[in-house]
Protein backbone atom coordinates (compact mmCIF):
# COMPACT_ATOMS: atom_id res chain seq x y z
CA UNK A 1 0.00 0.00 0.00
CA UNK A 2 2.48 2.61 -1.21
CA UNK A 3 5.32 3.74 1.06
CA UNK A 4 3.26 3.99 4.23
CA UNK A 5 5.01 1.03 5.80
CA UNK A 6 1.84 -1.07 5.81
CA UNK A 7 1.45 -4.46 4.18
CA UNK A 8 1.90 -4.47 0.43
CA UNK A 9 -0.67 -6.09 -1.84
CA UNK A 10 0.77 -7.62 -5.00
CA UNK A 11 -0.79 -7.08 -8.42
CA UNK A 12 -2.02 -10.68 -8.54
CA UNK A 13 -3.54 -10.35 -5.08
CA UNK A 14 -5.41 -7.22 -6.16
CA UNK A 15 -6.88 -9.13 -9.10
CA UNK A 16 -7.87 -11.95 -6.73
CA UNK A 17 -9.58 -9.49 -4.36
CA UNK A 18 -11.54 -7.87 -7.20
CA UNK A 19 -12.49 -11.33 -8.48
CA UNK A 20 -13.75 -12.33 -5.04
CA UNK A 21 -15.89 -9.17 -4.82
CA UNK A 22 -17.40 -9.72 -8.28
CA UNK A 23 -17.90 -13.40 -7.48
CA UNK A 24 -19.79 -12.50 -4.31
CA UNK A 25 -22.01 -9.97 -6.10
CA UNK A 26 -22.79 -12.60 -8.73
CA UNK A 27 -24.85 -14.83 -6.42
CA UNK A 28 -27.61 -12.45 -5.25
CA UNK A 29 -27.60 -10.74 -8.66
CA UNK A 30 -28.19 -13.95 -10.62
CA UNK A 31 -30.64 -15.21 -8.00
CA UNK A 32 -32.70 -12.05 -8.50
CA UNK A 33 -32.56 -12.29 -12.30
CA UNK A 34 -33.67 -15.93 -12.23
CA UNK A 35 -36.76 -14.94 -10.27
CA UNK A 36 -38.05 -13.15 -13.37
CA UNK A 37 -36.11 -14.78 -16.24
CA UNK A 38 -36.17 -18.43 -17.28
CA UNK A 39 -32.87 -20.30 -16.68
CA UNK A 40 -32.55 -21.26 -20.34
CA UNK A 41 -33.16 -17.72 -21.61
CA UNK A 42 -30.63 -16.43 -19.07
CA UNK A 43 -28.01 -18.95 -20.21
CA UNK A 44 -28.53 -18.16 -23.89
CA UNK A 45 -28.29 -14.39 -23.39
CA UNK A 46 -25.35 -14.59 -20.98
CA UNK A 47 -23.13 -16.86 -23.05
CA UNK A 48 -24.03 -15.45 -26.46
CA UNK A 49 -22.89 -12.06 -25.15
CA UNK A 50 -19.82 -13.55 -23.45
CA UNK A 51 -18.73 -15.29 -26.66
CA UNK A 52 -18.99 -12.10 -28.72
CA UNK A 53 -17.38 -9.82 -26.14
CA UNK A 54 -14.47 -12.08 -25.22
CA UNK A 55 -13.67 -12.88 -28.86
CA UNK A 56 -13.79 -9.19 -29.81
CA UNK A 57 -11.56 -8.27 -26.86
CA UNK A 58 -9.07 -11.02 -27.80
CA UNK A 59 -8.75 -9.77 -31.39
CA UNK A 60 -8.60 -6.16 -30.23
CA UNK A 61 -5.54 -7.13 -28.17
CA UNK A 62 -3.88 -8.50 -31.29
CA UNK A 63 -4.17 -12.16 -30.29
CA UNK A 64 -5.44 -15.04 -32.41
CA UNK A 65 -7.29 -18.28 -31.67
CA UNK A 66 -4.34 -20.41 -32.77
CA UNK A 67 -3.28 -23.14 -30.32
CA UNK A 68 -0.75 -25.94 -30.18
CA UNK A 69 -1.93 -29.33 -31.36
CA UNK A 70 -1.06 -31.02 -28.07
CA UNK A 71 -3.32 -28.58 -26.22
CA UNK A 72 -6.48 -29.31 -28.22
CA UNK A 73 -7.77 -32.00 -25.85
CA UNK A 74 -7.02 -30.11 -22.58
CA UNK A 75 -8.74 -26.99 -23.94
CA UNK A 76 -11.74 -29.04 -25.07
CA UNK A 77 -11.96 -30.43 -21.52
CA UNK A 78 -11.73 -26.91 -20.09
CA UNK A 79 -14.56 -25.70 -22.26
CA UNK A 80 -16.85 -28.72 -21.90
CA UNK A 81 -16.44 -29.22 -18.15
CA UNK A 82 -15.28 -25.88 -16.77
CA UNK A 83 -17.58 -23.67 -18.84
CA UNK A 84 -20.30 -25.82 -20.41
CA UNK A 85 -21.25 -28.31 -17.72
CA UNK A 86 -20.21 -26.07 -14.81
CA UNK A 87 -22.43 -23.16 -15.81
CA UNK A 88 -25.42 -25.41 -16.48
CA UNK A 89 -25.02 -26.98 -13.04
CA UNK A 90 -24.34 -23.60 -11.37
CA UNK A 91 -27.33 -21.81 -12.93
CA UNK A 92 -29.86 -24.55 -12.20
CA UNK A 93 -28.32 -25.10 -8.76
CA UNK A 94 -28.53 -21.48 -7.60
CA UNK A 95 -32.18 -21.32 -8.73
CA UNK A 96 -33.02 -24.32 -6.54
CA UNK A 97 -31.25 -23.15 -3.38
CA UNK A 98 -30.39 -19.93 -1.54
CA UNK A 99 -27.61 -17.48 -2.41
CA UNK A 100 -25.93 -18.27 0.93
CA UNK A 101 -26.03 -22.02 0.27
CA UNK A 102 -24.65 -21.53 -3.22
CA UNK A 103 -21.81 -19.26 -2.09
CA UNK A 104 -20.85 -21.56 0.77
CA UNK A 105 -20.85 -24.76 -1.29
CA UNK A 106 -18.91 -23.20 -4.17
CA UNK A 107 -16.39 -21.87 -1.64
CA UNK A 108 -15.46 -25.49 -0.97
CA UNK A 109 -13.69 -25.44 -4.35
CA UNK A 110 -10.20 -24.83 -2.82
CA UNK A 111 -10.58 -28.15 -0.99
CA UNK A 112 -11.37 -29.91 -4.27
CA UNK A 113 -8.51 -28.05 -5.95
CA UNK A 114 -6.10 -29.26 -3.28
CA UNK A 115 -7.27 -32.85 -3.74
CA UNK A 116 -7.00 -32.69 -7.55
CA UNK A 117 -3.56 -31.07 -7.35
CA UNK A 118 -2.33 -33.73 -4.94
CA UNK A 119 -3.70 -36.60 -7.05
CA UNK A 120 -2.30 -35.20 -10.29
CA UNK A 121 1.05 -34.36 -8.74
CA UNK A 122 0.92 -30.75 -9.96
CA UNK A 123 1.33 -29.36 -6.44
CA UNK A 124 2.60 -30.69 -3.14
CA UNK A 125 0.02 -30.09 -0.42
CA UNK A 126 1.87 -29.42 2.81
CA UNK A 127 0.29 -29.40 6.26
CA UNK A 128 0.33 -25.60 6.28
CA UNK A 129 -1.51 -25.47 2.94
CA UNK A 130 -4.21 -27.83 4.24
CA UNK A 131 -4.58 -25.78 7.41
CA UNK A 132 -4.84 -22.59 5.38
CA UNK A 133 -7.44 -24.12 3.04
CA UNK A 134 -9.71 -25.36 5.81
CA UNK A 135 -9.23 -22.19 7.86
CA UNK A 136 -10.39 -20.09 4.90
CA UNK A 137 -13.43 -22.32 4.38
CA UNK A 138 -14.27 -22.18 8.09
CA UNK A 139 -14.04 -18.38 7.98
CA UNK A 140 -16.52 -18.25 5.09
CA UNK A 141 -18.90 -20.52 7.02
CA UNK A 142 -18.73 -18.22 10.07
CA UNK A 143 -19.32 -15.07 8.00
CA UNK A 144 -22.33 -16.52 6.17
CA UNK A 145 -23.80 -18.03 9.33
CA UNK A 146 -23.63 -14.67 11.10
CA UNK A 147 -24.98 -12.59 8.21
CA UNK A 148 -28.67 -11.69 8.74
CA UNK A 149 -30.87 -13.47 6.21
CA UNK A 150 -28.00 -15.51 4.78
CA UNK A 151 -27.88 -18.61 6.96
CA UNK A 152 -26.97 -21.95 5.42
CA UNK A 153 -29.97 -24.25 5.07
CA UNK A 154 -30.26 -28.01 4.51
CA UNK A 155 -34.04 -28.08 4.07
CA UNK A 156 -35.28 -30.91 1.83
CA UNK A 157 -36.62 -28.57 -0.87
CA UNK A 158 -33.08 -27.24 -1.35
CA UNK A 159 -31.37 -30.64 -1.52
CA UNK A 160 -31.22 -30.77 -5.33
CA UNK A 161 -29.86 -27.23 -5.53
CA UNK A 162 -27.26 -27.90 -2.84
CA UNK A 163 -26.14 -31.08 -4.59
CA UNK A 164 -25.81 -29.26 -7.92
CA UNK A 165 -23.74 -26.51 -6.30
CA UNK A 166 -21.44 -29.08 -4.73
CA UNK A 167 -20.92 -30.71 -8.13
CA UNK A 168 -20.30 -27.23 -9.52
CA UNK A 169 -17.66 -26.66 -6.87
CA UNK A 170 -15.84 -29.78 -8.02
CA UNK A 171 -16.04 -28.72 -11.68
CA UNK A 172 -14.82 -25.20 -10.87
CA UNK A 173 -11.80 -26.67 -9.10
CA UNK A 174 -11.08 -29.02 -11.99
CA UNK A 175 -11.07 -26.03 -14.34
CA UNK A 176 -8.45 -24.28 -12.19
CA UNK A 177 -6.19 -27.36 -12.13
CA UNK A 178 -6.49 -27.98 -15.89
CA UNK A 179 -5.96 -24.32 -16.76
CA UNK A 180 -2.84 -23.80 -14.63
CA UNK A 181 -0.29 -25.53 -16.94
CA UNK A 182 -1.87 -24.00 -20.07
CA UNK A 183 -1.30 -20.47 -18.75
CA UNK A 184 2.41 -20.98 -19.49
CA UNK A 185 1.54 -20.85 -23.19
CA UNK A 186 -1.57 -18.66 -23.41
CA UNK A 187 -2.68 -15.41 -21.83
CA UNK A 188 -5.59 -15.58 -19.34
CA UNK A 189 -7.89 -13.74 -21.78
CA UNK A 190 -7.02 -16.14 -24.63
CA UNK A 191 -7.50 -19.26 -22.52
CA UNK A 192 -10.80 -17.92 -21.18
CA UNK A 193 -11.99 -17.05 -24.69
CA UNK A 194 -11.06 -20.49 -26.02
CA UNK A 195 -12.90 -22.14 -23.12
CA UNK A 196 -16.00 -20.03 -23.72
CA UNK A 197 -15.93 -20.79 -27.46
CA UNK A 198 -15.98 -24.50 -26.62
CA UNK A 199 -18.46 -24.32 -23.73
CA UNK A 200 -20.99 -21.78 -25.02
CA UNK A 201 -22.34 -23.94 -27.89
CA UNK A 202 -22.99 -26.73 -25.36
CA UNK A 203 -24.86 -24.35 -23.05
CA UNK A 204 -26.86 -22.65 -25.81
CA UNK A 205 -27.74 -25.94 -27.54
CA UNK A 206 -28.93 -27.47 -24.27
CA UNK A 207 -30.96 -24.36 -23.38
CA UNK A 208 -32.62 -24.23 -26.80
CA UNK A 209 -33.75 -27.87 -26.55
CA UNK A 210 -35.56 -27.25 -23.24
Amino acid sequence: TGNTGGPRVSGNSKYAIVTAILWGINYPLVKGILSVVNENAFLIIRFSLATVLFTAYLFANGESLRIRREHIFPILLLGMLGVGLYNLVWTYGIHKTTSANAALLISASPIFTAIYSMLSGTEIMTRHKWIGTFTAFTGICIIINNTPGARFSMESDMFAGNLLMLVGSGLFSLYAVLAKPLLKYYSPIKLTTLSILVGSPIIVTYALTQ
